[in-house]
């Protein structure tokens, strides 16, 4: 999959979790249990970037900012 289809699909396809790094285990042993697919595939920082890379080349560099919290609002009736 190219980093273009799996962001498009990430909502519709798959779940994500933000776990602290120390509490990885328990959410991955639940998975293994129940024979669920379990990958760490990104972390957080605090650069307030959204940063996706794809086999080590940066595909797309935004700011948070304005993917959420400044993003235009639609006035509809």
């Amino acid at each position: 999959m190219t980093a273009y289809e799996m962001m498009l699909s990430e909502s519709q396809e798959r779940m994500l979790m933000v776990l602290k790094p120390e509490r990885r285990s328990g959410p991955k042993a639940i998975f293994r249990k129940w024979g669920l697919d379990f990958a760490i595939v990104g972390q957080t920082t605090d650069t307030l970037r959204f940063v996706v890379k794809h086999k080590g080349e940066v595909k797309a560099d935004l700011p948070i900012k304005e993917l959420g919290d400044e993003a235009p609002l639609y006035d509809r009736p």
